[in-house]
């Protein structure tokens, strides 16, 4: 649970008002306080900001500290996590290989409220260059998992096979008034500006971005904290 309303209103704010503050629109306001929008790190530090609270104090759980808690947090423990490959579009990669898995070592939970993440993909090339640059690294859960199911408005991993080979992009998932589903592009280079059908039975969206790392310069591959998590999921 939230307090978002709780703490609107305590402050004498229209859902108009705080949607100006947050740089957003006033029917997203209304979806996250009803709770039909995901509250995702990035929501969480967008709002507080806007609100001017701690992020700790938008959450409703007396099990968290109501302090400055980063919302990336090593304290919580360590876990190693499959190195799946690499996300770009038109990049396809052997599904099997005779290389040994790589893994890296993240936080056990992220966000609020945490969650695991299950996986790590790289970034490759400028096809997520407004959200997600060029060799970094973004974690991930099972899409069928508990963080499940996927909403419009997710940042998401989705994979198309072909033969024995495998392509993986990051795009913004989003359902429009017709029950379409689309791949949102995250890019204003030229050649990934258009959004992608999710065909079924073409495309499987397989993980869920739940925050995003850097684990270029860490030692033993441990992940460091860098707070972009999701869209707004508008059409």
């Amino acid at each position: 649970m939230h307090r978002i309303r709780t703490i609107r209103e305590n402050k004498g704010w229209s859902r108009r008002q705080l949607a100006s503050a947050a740089e957003t629109s006033e029917s997203q306001i209304v979806k996250l306080e009803r709770g039909e929008r995901r509250l995702t790190v990035e929501w969480l530090n967008r709002l507080a900001k806007a609100l001017d609270v701690l992020p700790a104090e938008i959450i409703e759980d007396e099990n968290i500290p109501r302090g400055n808690q980063p919302l990336i947090n090593e304290d919580v423990g360590m876990k190693r996590v499959v190195l799946a490959g690499q996300a770009a579009p038109g990049l396809w990669q052997p599904i099997m290989t005779e290389d040994p898995v790589h893994y890296v070592t993240v936080p056990s939970f992220v966000g609020f409220p945490p969650v695991q993440a299950d996986f790590v993909v790289q970034i490759s090339g400028p096809a997520t260059n407004l959200v997600y640059p060029d060799g970094s690294h973004v974690l991930c859960a099972n899409a069928d998992g508990p963080v499940g199911p996927v909403r419009s408005g997710d940042h998401v991993v989705a994979e198309r096979i072909d033969g024995e080979k495998l392509e993986r992009r990051v795009a913004e998932y989003r359902v429009d008034e017709m029950g379409n589903e689309w791949l949102w592009p995250l890019s204003d280079h030229r050649d990934h500006k258009a959004p992608l059908p999710v065909d079924s039975g073409e495309t499987r969206i397989s993980g869920i971005v739940v925050a995003m790392a850097d684990i270029r310069a860490v030692p033993r591959g441990t992940a460091r904290q860098t707070h972009k998590v999701h869209g707004d999921g508008n059409l």
